[in-house]
């Protein structure tokens, strides 16, 4: 339920992950009922009478095995319910023609949470879909989206929304060892991502052709808790004779922190100055450090 399992994006959920949920009962699935708690998170909440849930790549699913569709929960960064609701005019578009457009005006859940039906087309299928998201006071927000196919949906969403909704509780979250034992680990780190690829091809009038390319992105995370990020690529093609290549750079800085996760482990989160945030889940390995599932150099030369 970090980025690696909560989406950042309060109303943005990956319906391509889910779109094979829509028209059938949930498949068989390690069986989550009654409070689910994530003390990493500080967020505790229940799955309803008669439904059962699991956690996923992208948040914790539940479904039924006697009702269609599905709820999905996830986190997001967001600290008021304006922010919120800008982000909620925007609908949801994704790649494969996926689309949820806001269809009806917002209603109030309590003081913390906003809510609006959503229309669109999901895997060709019309969909409908009921999402509320919700403020946290300590720490990262919860949106609850209840989706199904248009000819199913029914008042019967909205209520599984708001039930989940009024379950919630939020607590200030709980730091496990891992987190402290990363965030010494990275204070005053460099982490560098490196990747080049070359090939040759026949030689043509004498000369030699091929082409590659390489890409280097690079994280300094200083000790008072800032950052600065650049990514460098370069790519080259020769045809014999002739030579082109191009290249790019692109830096950002912000504030850098290790949060917990569900699983017990480490999440590094960069938070941009422009309000974009990006979350890594940690892990290390036969002595080396990946950054989720993709291998960084860690050295102790920040520079800052």
């Amino acid at each position: 339920m970090d980025k690696s399992k909560f989406s950042c994006k309060a109303f943005a959920v990956r319906l391509l992950a889910i779109a094979l949920w829509i028209d059938a009962a949930t498949p068989a699935m390690a069986q989550q009922s009654g409070k689910i708690s994530y003390p990493a998170l500080g967020i505790e909440f229940e799955v309803p009478d008669g439904w059962i849930g699991q956690e996923s790549a992208d948040g914790f699913l539940i479904g039924s095995n006697t009702e269609p569709g599905m709820i999905v929960l996830s986190t997001h960064e967001h600290k008021d319910l304006a922010a919120l609701k800008q982000e909620a005019e925007q609908g949801i578009a994704e790649e494969g023609g996926n689309v949820l457009r806001k269809s009806t005006d917002f209603v109030a859940i309590g003081d913390n949470a906003t809510a609006a039906e959503f229309s669109g087309t999901v895997e060709g299928q019309d969909a409908k879909a009921y999402i509320a998201g919700v403020i946290n006071p300590h720490g990262a927000g919860v949106t609850v989206m209840a989706l199904t196919t248009t000819d199913a949906y029914g008042p019967r969403y909205s209520q599984l929304v708001t039930e989940i909704v009024e379950s919630l509780r939020f607590a200030k979250p709980v730091e496990s060892s891992a987190v402290t034992e990363w965030r010494q680990a990275l204070t005053g780190a460099k982490l560098t991502y490196l990747e080049s690829y070359r090939s040759s091809g026949p030689s043509v009038d004498g000369f030699a052709t091929g082409g590659g390319y390489s890409t280097q992105i690079v994280i300094r995370l200083c000790g008072d808790g800032t950052f600065t990020d650049s990514s460098n690529s370069s790519m080259s093609i020769d045809t014999g004779g002739a030579f082109g290549s191009s290249s790019g750079r692109d830096q950002g800085a912000g504030q850098w922190s290790v949060i917990g996760n569900v699983q017990g482990g480490a999440t590094l989160k960069l938070d941009y100055p422009n309000g974009d945030v990006a979350q890594y889940a940690l892990d290390y390995r036969d002595q080396k450090t990946y950054l989720n599932g993709t291998r960084y150099f860690r050295t102790q030369d920040a520079g800052c």
